[in-house]
């Protein structure tokens, strides 16, 4: 058994790992749906079709919100600056089309990388005006606006709906559309200094990295001034999913985004429509009014403007990953620490209320890092007591109360162990 493994590692190196880590996926357990539990009439549902709709009815529910009665809260404007139009090029659609990775999977029009990338010459002058009369109509296309979606099991049971999360195959060309836009719009944003200076997430230039490295810097500053680091880590419940559509719009306007560009956006969020897709049998087309679309390039950058302000109004440092929202507050008395952090968590729940965003208490975690000896700490949020931990693991980072690396290193050790143990069964099942 050494023998082969040894041969096969002295062999091509590069290769050896990429057997390893084909041998150590799950197999394609994922996409085996079995039976599902139908909630509504607590049946067993085998037939693929039932299952299909049972996921997708599931799916659109949780990116469905019901604001007929809400009015949009009145929101400052951020800038003077104001962006109304977008004019796509020709080397725009060159530039991406180049650096489309082969062999990623298409979406429901059929036409693939390959296809783009070796018809580039022939195609970009069509696209070229397709993707700048859109814009100046201001109308998204309807085929676009379509998801076929893959439900992907996450944990726990995998009889029940909700232990599954949708993967959209969207269209390729779309996704081209979508990153020639995304360059202006990020661009606009960026050199008039209209992102939250503290996001990370889904920005070039920033990372999980350049985060944590900024965090710990602050931790080991305290610790050298003999202060209490205080850490809370919040939870959005379904973020990308809950997006308020009306809200998110009213905060388009307030960074600029005007006339014809404007309403394109609007249109792009408009009538959205999903089917999931289980062994070649596709649901119903089911309508969402809420999210940013799975799968997409604009998705995350619109999100990253829905949530741009939360941090405007707070004492602590606030940290953001994306959805993940960390704030850090330091002090010599707990009781400070204990005071400020209230307040900013009071903060968030208002603006939470106000852009119809839920906040899970449940999973929200607060971890003090200090050089002393220090007592429980006690802070609510929602009414609820927050879950206080000695570690808490942060964009792949285990932190610890004592400032110290021991657990990171044992987390990384056990699961490298466990990885090893995968890839070894898997090895000696082909021998």
């Amino acid at each position: 058994m050494d023998g082969f493994v040894d041969h096969l590692a002295s062999q091509n190196s590069k290769g050896f790992w990429k057997l390893v880590r084909t041998l150590t996926k799950n197999s394609g357990k994922s996409e085996i749906i079995p039976p599902l539990l139908n909630i509504d009439n607590s049946e067993i549902e085998v037939d693929d079709n039932i299952k299909a709709d049972l996921l997708n009815k599931y799916f659109t529910s949780v990116s469905t919100i019901d604001d007929r009665d809400i009015d949009v809260p009145d929101v400052d404007l951020k800038t003077d600056r104001q962006i109304t139009n977008i004019h796509i090029t020709i080397d725009d659609i060159k530039d991406i089309i180049k650096i489309l990775k082969l062999g990623k999977a298409n979406g429901n029009d059929g036409i693939s990388h390959h296809m783009l990338k070796y018809t580039v010459e022939t195609v970009v002058v069509p696209l070229y005006i397709l993707f700048n009369m859109s814009l100046s109509e201001k109308q998204f296309p309807i085929l676009w606006k379509k998801a076929l979606v893959m439900p992907l099991f996450k944990s726990n049971d995998r009889h029940i709906p909700s232990n599954y999360r949708p993967i959209s195959l969207l269209s390729t060309v779309c996704k081209v559309f979508e990153r020639c836009i995304f360059k202006y719009l990020h661009n606009y944003m960026l050199d008039n200094k209209l992102f939250y200076e503290f996001q990370s997430g889904f920005l070039p230039n920033h990372s999980t990295t350049y985060q944590l490295i900024e965090l710990y810097h602050h931790i080991c500053l305290n610790r050298e001034k003999n202060e209490h680091t205080c850490l809370i880590f919040c939870d959005i419940s379904k973020a990308f999913d809950k997006v308020w559509h009306r809200g998110l719009l009213a905060k388009l306007q307030s960074y600029g985004f005007s006339g014809n560009l404007y309403y394109f956006l609007k249109n792009y969020l408009a009538d959205r429509e999903q089917a999931v897709i289980i062994s070649n049998h596709v649901s119903s087309y089911r309508k969402t009014n809420a999210g940013v679309p799975q799968g997409s390039v604009l998705g995350p950058f619109l999100f990253l403007i829905f949530i741009n302000d939360i941090a405007d109004n707070l004492i602590s440092l606030a940290r953001l990953f994306a959805d993940d929202t960390s704030l850090l507050h330091s002090s010599k008395r707990l009781n400070d620490i204990e005071r400020h952090i209230h307040t900013d968590l009071d903060t968030i729940l208002d603006w939470a209320n106000k852009w119809l965003v839920t906040f899970n208490p449940s999973k929200t975690e607060i971890l003090v890092i200090s050089n002393r000896q220090v007592s429980d700490i006690n802070i609510r949020f929602r009414n609820n007591i927050i879950n206080s931990t000695d570690t808490h693991k942060h964009l792949g980072i285990t932190f610890s109360s004592d400032g110290k690396w021991t657990a990171h290193i044992q987390n990384i050790g056990n699961s490298a162990l466990r990885g090893m143990d995968k890839s070894l069964s898997a090895i000696l099942d082909l021998t």
